[in-house]
């Protein structure tokens, strides 16, 4: 990994002043040549500590976490590279030093055509720059040619159709789904009307010629009917082109307010579409819009039957016009998933984004529809499926606000704090009061370990400051909810019961608070508790696999649940669509049984289902390292590390790190200990793990000691404080 290195090695009194420039001061830019020269000397450990700090302090940099790429790569990390290269591109997408190295690490891993578009990115960014170029020739990648002039004005995702004016003219998609053609203008109308009459007096003086004096006053009458007829065709024309703009217009101004993802931007949005709807009732983009508008409202802001009734009702007239549009495929899969029917949702979505142009190509490529899919498969708890295709419509839109906070949430999910800390910063920076992003953000700082109480607060408080009308009923109810479990990580806990019924009672019907409220107390060791709420956030939406998963978590966690858990699992597979997390919990509760035969059958199933399931795959490697399987323990360890973020691949680089142990090699364990460390800083294990190796080199005893306190102050009562104690000296 030489081509990946730090740079030049610094002697001892260069790296002692370094340590004590940052000591002064760790927020400062200190941290980047700390961090370089650990990198340069190979002592990745700590060169993973500083540049974290350094990505601590700064949020809105791609350097720290370019840095942090590094670093992986250097240690043959290459997945865990790419990771933090998306980071630090969602912070600056246009860093050139991350862009060249993302393309590299593309190309290594064989992704050849994400790395070549990561070169074609740096091109942009810096057309002269030589390490560009040769990275290009090196890899065969030919710069764009520059595309022929088109008189296409449309823009190729938000509408796929349009339709204007009293006059409505449906435009046909072609492959793409681009708008075809327009039919002649009304000018171009008039003028060939005009030239007609002008013909048609022309004829008439010849006539007149011919027949003499009596036909004079049948030719001026025609005459007089042409002029007549003349201005009021001009007239007409001219209202219609005036109402045919202020139609487009109204639209335009309808997608810039969706944009905003907002409560206030969608009543603005219902506004202008509905004035154009009222301009043209045929015009179904505008339907399709208020369908959307609708759909939300009701499903996401709380807003009552009404709202559905209303969706519905513009969906029919959008679709009445049998013309494809985005918003109308979006608004029915919306639809769809909140009348608990989200595999209805995701198989219509795919299907729609899985159709081929006539040369095979796909037909629409919508950063919408990817978002929806994402969302639907989000809430069903299908959640790499879900990142992948918000990944694909981030990537087609990167200032989408709701897309970027949607991966904010799918990440968090994941037990990936910090790329979902980095999403929802993104969206916070495109828009500061995007009030799903400062919520979803305060119930990642609450849910961290320790909750981080004071971030939440000022979250909170950002919120308050928006003011009335900022946020919907819905989310009203939720900002008061997590408030309520900020009072609980500051152990105020009679008003924090107080405020959750508030919350509850404000909003009697959103399952989302009974499933986080239950994951709380389940986290607070009262699995029993947190059953009762599930189970009550299944009784409002029974179609949700991310609910049977949790409650299938809530009996695991109970003492001796495993075989409660087995029954309830089974049960709940044969009720949802397929759910690979509910098979792998299932797994855990076959082998929490000793029952090895049908765990290993779930994982596979599982994995059949999600390739990539890193649950499934981590269950694998200990059941191979169980039956002595070294090799096959440690091929399905590479899947999990390839695949996995946060602390699952915490967990696993440290199962990995004590069985390096077990074979006599530190050196091996060492490394895996401080990888399991960069995943996620709240995992406790690799501290005692490592601040025990370090303990028995005399030189590096005070660094020991530090990482065994750090153990302790993360799991006072954890299994291996006893002996983190007995190790301090």
């Amino acid at each position: 990994m030489a081509e990946f290195a730090g740079g030049p090695k610094p002697s001892v009194q260069e790296l002692a002043a370094l340590e004590q420039s940052f000591s002064q001061d760790p927020t400062s830019q200190a941290y980047l040549p700390l961090a370089e020269a650990y990198l340069a000397l190979g002592r990745f450990m700590e060169a993973m500590v500083v540049a974290k700090k350094g990505a601590r302090a700064r949020t809105t940099e791609a350097a720290p976490r370019a840095l942090l790429a590094r670093i992986y790569a250097e240690q043959g990390k290459d997945p865990k590279a790419l990771e933090e290269l998306t980071a630090a591109l969602l912070a600056q997408p246009q860093d050139l030093p991350s862009l060249k190295l993302q393309a590299r690490l593309l190309f290594k891993t064989g992704q050849k055509t994400p790395g070549a578009e990561a070169l074609l990115k740096a091109l942009a960014v810096a057309p002269t720059d030589p390490e560009v170029t040769q990275l290009m020739a090196k890899f065969g990648v030919q710069p764009p040619t520059p595309p022929p002039p088109t008189a296409r004005d449309s823009p190729p995702d938000r509408v796929l159709s349009a339709s204007v004016g009293a006059t409505r003219v449906a435009r046909p998609l072609e492959p793409g789904g681009l708008p075809g053609a327009r039919p002649p203008a009304y000018g171009q109308s008039v003028a060939l009307e005009l030239a007609r009459l002008a013909d048609e007096e022309e004829r008439l003086l010849d006539a007149k010629k011919r027949a003499g004096g009596p036909r004079l006053l049948l030719t001026i009458s025609l005459v007089v009917v042409g002029g007549v007829l003349l201005i009021g065709w001009a007239l007409y024309a001219k209202f219609v082109n005036q109402r045919n703009h202020e139609i487009a217009a109204l639209l335009k101004k309808t997608q810039e307010s969706l944009a905003h993802d907002s409560y206030a931007s969608y009543q603005e949005a219902e506004k202008s579409a509905q004035r154009a709807l009222e301009l043209d009732q045929a015009n179904f983009a505008a339907a399709a819009y208020l369908a959307y508008i609708n759909a939300l409202r009701y499903g996401e802001n709380g807003e009552g039957e009404d709202f559905l009734h209303r969706a519905q009702e513009y969906l029919t007239a959008a679709k009445a016009q049998k013309q494809p549009h985005a918003y109308i495929f979006a608004a029915e899969a919306y639809l769809d998933l909140f009348l608990h029917q989200p595999e209805k949702a995701e198989a219509e979505l795919n299907e729609i984004l899985n159709r081929k142009d006539p040369l095979g190509g796909k037909l629409y490529r919508s950063n919408l529809l990817s978002g929806a899919l994402g969302i639907v498969q989000l809430q069903e708890g299908k959640l790499s499926e879900a990142r992948k295709n918000l990944v694909e419509a981030h990537d087609l839109a990167q200032a989408d606000v709701r897309v970027t906070a949607a991966l904010g949430t799918v990440d968090s999910r994941l037990n990936s704090a910090g790329t979902a800390e980095a999403f929802f910063s993104t969206a916070l920076r495109i828009d500061a009061d995007h009030v799903p992003s400062l919520l979803g953000l305060a119930q990642l700082e609450l849910e961290s370990d320790p909750p981080d109480a004071p971030a939440a607060e000022r979250l909170l408080a950002h919120l308050a400051a928006l003011g009335n009308g900022a946020l919907s009923p819905r989310q009203s109810a939720y900002a008061k909810f997590v408030h309520a479990q900020l009072l609980y990580a500051q152990n105020k806990t009679a008003q924090a019961t107080d405020e959750e019924k508030v919350a509850f009672a404000l909003d009697p019907k959103n399952p989302e608070m009974l499933l986080v409220a239950g994951r709380r107390l389940r986290r607070a060791g009262q699995p029993e508790k947190a059953i009762t709420l599930v189970r009550q956030a299944i009784d409002l939406d029974p179609n949700r696999g991310s609910f049977y998963a949790e409650l299938g978590e809530a009996y695991l966690a109970v003492p001796n649940g495993a075989a409660s858990a087995t029954q309830f699992l089974t049960q709940a597979i044969s009720r949802v669509p397929p759910n690979a997390r509910l098979m792998t919990l299932l797994a855990e509760a076959y082998r929490k049984q000793a029952d090895l035969a049908h765990a290993q059958e779930q994982w596979l199933r599982a994995l059949k289902l999600e390739p990539d399931n890193v649950d499934a795959h981590l269950g694998l490697a200990r059941f191979y390292l169980e039956k002595g399987d070294q090799a096959r323990a440690q091929a399905e360890y590479e899947l999990v590390a390839k695949h996995a973020q946060g602390a699952t691949l915490a967990e696993a680089d440290t199962e990995r790190g004590r069985a390096a142990l077990d074979r006599g090699d530190p050196t091996k364990a060492k490394e895996l200990f401080a990888s399991a460390l960069g995943a996620d800083r709240e995992y406790p294990p690799p501290y005692f793990y490592l601040g025990k190796l370090l303990s028995a080199d005399r030189g590096k005893r005070s660094q020991a000691r530090e990482l065994l306190g750090e153990y302790l102050k993360r799991a006072p009562g954890g299994a291996l404080a006893s002996e983190a104690t007995r190790l301090l000296p």
